[in-house]
């Protein structure tokens, strides 16, 4: 940014601006914000109807509030890995709402605590923890986005619990409510 500065000193640079539209110039701030960009530019063209869907079907926020917070992208729900860890991510993809702790699951795929920690940390990158944790934020959101389903349930079917405890969630991966995901995502009925 400075660099740009430097180089350009007849530009105004906005360190926190995802886009920027002057005139008839548009800019972005990296990769991501390109993608916010040309969803911006659908939405001039196209309207908002369906920069939202296209939102929508690319899982982006229609609008990102705030500046340059990336949020991380909904991936597909697919297991990873070996045979035994695929059947059990497949399990807490069906059933989101039972109790996994890391010694539950360890009991499921007959493994010791440490070997399971090791094995998903080898073949997702992930803690089993954090996988749980991903997968069932994933359910989430796409209960939200069909929008039919109040918080209650939609934190009770996706596993967490609570409300309480969702919006924590939410808050730390993606830095939005779960309303406030739902606004910007949830399908208009």
């Amino acid at each position: 940014m400075e660099c740009v500065r430097q180089q350009f000193p007849a530009v105004s640079v906005d360190a926190n601006a995802i886009v920027r539209e002057e005139g008839p110039l548009r800019t972005a701030a990296g990769v991501s914000s390109g993608l916010d960009l040309a969803l911006s530019l659908v939405r001039e063209d196209m309207g908002e109807r369906i920069a939202r869907d296209v939102a929508r079907q690319l899982v982006l926020f229609y609008k990102r509030p705030g500046g340059q917070l990336q949020y991380s992208r909904q991936r597909e729900l697919s297991p990873a890995g070996r045979s035994a860890l695929q059947s059990l991510q497949r399990q807490i993809i069906q059933q989101p709402d039972a109790e996994y702790s890391v010694e539950a699951m360890a009991r499921m795929v007959m493994l010791e605590r440490r070997q399971l920690t090791r094995l998903f940390a080898k073949e997702t990158g992930l803690s089993p923890a954090r996988w749980v944790e991903q997968t069932r934020l994933t359910i989430a959101r796409s209960l939200l986005e069909d929008g039919r389903k109040p918080p209650k349930v939609v934190a009770a079917e996706a596993g967490f619990g609570s409300v309480r405890v969702l919006r924590r969630v939410f808050q730390r991966h993606l830095g939005v409510t779960p309303a406030e995901y739902r606004k910007r995502f949830g399908q208009r009925h």
